[in-house]
Formats: C-alpha cells, structure tokens, sequence
C-alpha cells in the first residue's frame, strides 16, 4: 500500500512538471492573448465609449490579423491588377474595417469569457485554432480562426469561422466579387470606408 503511494506521489509530481513546462503553440497563443484584450475592453465598456475601445484594439487587432493577405484572398483573381500603393491602401482599409467591426461589436460584459478547445493542422502549413464565446447563461458560441504564418514564420489570422462554419472570408469574396468587378479598386476602397463610417455611426451616440 505504501509502496503503490509513493509511486502515485512519484507520477503526480511529474505530471504537474511536465504540465508547468508544456506551452500552447505559438498561434493559440496569439488567440488567447487578443482574447484577452477583447475581454478588457468588454470589461470597460462601462466607461469606454467606442473611441477609446477603437483605440485600445488598434495593436491587438493588427498583430493578431493577417490583412494584407485576409483581402488578398476576399479579392480573389482581382488582387493581382492592383499596384503595389493600391494594395497597400486597400489592406490598411481592410484593417481598418475589421478594427472598427470588433470595437463595434465587443461593446459590452455580462460575465462571458472565452474557452480553447485546442488546435490542428491544415493543408498548405495552416492551423486551425478552435475557440468559444461563453455566455453567462452557459451558452457557447463556436469562434474557429484559420491561421497562417507570415514572412516572419509568426502566425497570423486570415479566416474566421462563426458557429463554427460561417466564414467570414468567404462572405467577404462573394460581397467584394461583384464591386470588383464593376467598380474596381476605387468601388472596394470606397465600400470598406463606407463600412467604417457606418460602424462608427451605429456605435456613436448622437449629440
């Protein structure tokens, strides 16, 4: 009896070294640290308006996403008759509108969190890292973020998957698709702006 004790002893206190020295991947670790922020930001909306939410997600929101590559993709064939300044301008648009859609829409807290469920591997080096919003009534809302790695092999998100399926790239192809195609660069930059403004009036009280 003792002796099967001592070995139990003996295995716990591996387990919990061998627990304390593992570390999530580099791309969890990019998803919890913005979740964090979200967190922050939901947890001041007391006092935060949607400026000082803007504000405060600025850097997480461009170190977590990949935009250059997020309208990239939402471009489709589109993207390679921009200029080298066109897209530049169209992936700080793009960066700018999702800045404005999560401080928009991250306005408020009622005790929710955030939970990892863990990650795995896709085609072409990507990860998909799966993630939930929990409500304080115990609900949970699947958020899954495809992931990349960048020039500096730092992964990047470049999709996001909404109940666990809805993605926001895809919806984002078949909305820029046709402005492309009839407007062209000027017709994306212009919707992306628009976007912005109209996030910002919504979140924006009237004087």
């Amino acid at each position: 009896m003792i002796r099967h004790l001592k070995v139990w002893i003996l295995a716990s206190i591996l387990a919990f070294f061998m627990g304390a020295g593992a570390s999530a991947s580099e791309a969890t670790d990019v998803i919890d640290g913005f979740h964090e922020n979200l967190l922050t930001a939901m947890q001041n909306s007391g006092t935060w308006g949607y400026t000082e939410r803007r504000d405060y997600l600025a850097a997480p929101v461009a170190n977590a996403f990949y935009s250059e590559v997020q309208v990239r993709l939402a471009s489709s064939v589109y993207w390679a008759n921009f200029s080298d300044a066109e897209k530049t301008e169209l992936t700080d648009a793009f960066y700018q509108f999702t800045l404005a859609n999560y401080a928009s829409r991250f306005k408020g807290y009622n005790g929710q969190g955030f939970v990892t469920a863990g990650e795995e591997a896709m085609k072409r080096g990507r990860i998909l890292v799966s993630t939930s919003l929990v409500k304080s009534s115990g609900e949970e809302v699947a958020l899954n973020y495809v992931m990349m790695p960048n020039d500096n092999g730092q992964y990047r998100i470049v999709d996001v998957q909404f109940k666990g399926s809805v993605s926001e790239l895809a919806l984002r192809r078949s909305e820029f698709g046709p402005i492309l195609r009839d407007q062209g660069f000027t017709g994306l930059v212009s919707l992306l702006k628009q976007k912005v403004e109209q996030l910002e009036a919504d979140a924006i009280p009237a004087n």
